[in-house]
C-alpha cells in the first residue's frame, strides 16, 4: 500500500488488514503518487472480482513522453 493509505489506516509492514472480505498481509508500504492507494497482483484481483482475463484501466506514467 502507498504511505498515505498506511497512515490513514495506521497501518504498518506486517499488519493484517481486512480488504474486498480477504484478510491481507501488509508487505511493504510504497511511496506515495503510484496513482493507487493498495497494490494487488493482476491475476488475484482478477479472481476476487470474478474478471478473470479481464482490465477495466491502465494507468501508465513515462519519465518522457
Amino acid at each position: 500500500m502507498d504511505a498515505y493509505y498506511a497512515q490513514e489506516h495506521k497501518t504498518h509492514a506486517g499488519d493484517t488488514i481486512d480488504l474486498l472480505n480477504s484478510k491481507w498481509r501488509v508487505s511493504g508500504i510504497m511511496e506515495p503518487g503510484k496513482l493507487v492507494r493498495v497494490f494487488v497482483q493482476l491475476p488475484v484481483l482478477q479472481d476476487l472480482t470474478s474478471n478473470t482475463g479481464k482490465v477495466s484501466q491502465s494507468y501508465v506514467k513515462v519519465d518522457d513522453p
